[in-house]
């Protein structure tokens, strides 16, 4: 599900693009050249205001339905050769077990959607840090 979010929201701004830049909603497939996919990564920069491993991620998307146009035959050249990409090391903040500890002994409603909200997500930590998203697909018979 969130690959189809990121997918899509990717699609939207490319869209938005397309009809800023060139006042329409589609373009051929014909005119998906390097020098478009490059003007649409400055418009993620200047336009939307987008970090660096957001255009990147963007630009990955955009670069894996345009492979997936080569499949079908509705696109002869890849446009993506020349185009570089760049990426920054993200931050990310950890919980310290002692905040982990807080928020497992905090009194809270058990029947509240909070308390819900708390038990998943200490069952993920306590299983070793599972992903949101493996967590919300996680049924019974995944269970050993």
């Amino acid at each position: 599900m969130g690959t189809f979010r990121s997918y899509r929201t990717t699609c939207r701004k490319f869209t938005a693009f397309i009809e800023e830049t060139y006042g329409r909603e589609e373009v051929p497939f014909g005119a998906l050249e390097a020098e478009l996919f490059r003007e649409f990564r400055t418009y993620c920069y200047e336009e939307r205001g987008s970090g660096t491993n957001t255009v990147g991620r963007e630009l990955g998307i955009v670069c894996t339905l345009v492979r997936h146009a080569m499949k079908e035959g509705k696109l002869s050249a890849y446009p993506f050769e020349h185009i570089v990409t760049y990426s920054e090391p993200s931050r990310k903040e950890l919980l310290t077990p002692e905040e982990v500890e807080r928020i497992a002994d905090l009194e809270i409603d058990e029947d509240s959607p909070a308390a819900e909200a708390r038990r998943w997500f200490l069952f993920a930590y306590y299983a070793g840090g599972m992903r949101f998203s493996d967590v919300a697909t996680l049924q019974w018979q995944h269970i050993r």
